[in-house]
């Protein structure tokens, strides 16, 4: 976990999308990455893709492996599909 926060905290100046369930650790998220990036946040991958026609400048999606509904590997995909230019974290938290 050391490692990957580290990696993380060097993520400046980008777009953010984080598709989390736990309202907790979306909001840590949120707060942790709105210091110093814009961030979109959202409770599902069903939320994240009604807006995914907005996601024209985003940098780094963070997408929870186990989310309610469509789960995150197939939301992983969809949306490597479309932006495979952009950094993707599957987060097993």
């Amino acid at each position: 976990m050391g490692y990957f926060y580290g990696v993380l905290r060097k993520i400046k100046d980008q777009s953010i999308v984080i598709v989390e369930d736990d309202a907790a650790i979306n909001q840590a998220l949120v707060e942790f990455f709105n210091q110093q990036n814009s961030v979109q946040a959202f409770g599902s991958a069903e939320e994240a893709l009604a807006v995914e026609a907005e996601f024209h400048d985003v940098d780094v999606f963070i997408i929870d492996y186990k989310l309610p509904g469509k789960h995150g590997v197939e939301l992983f995909q969809h949306l490597r599909g479309r932006f495979w230019y952009v950094a993707n974290v599957l987060s097993p938290l």
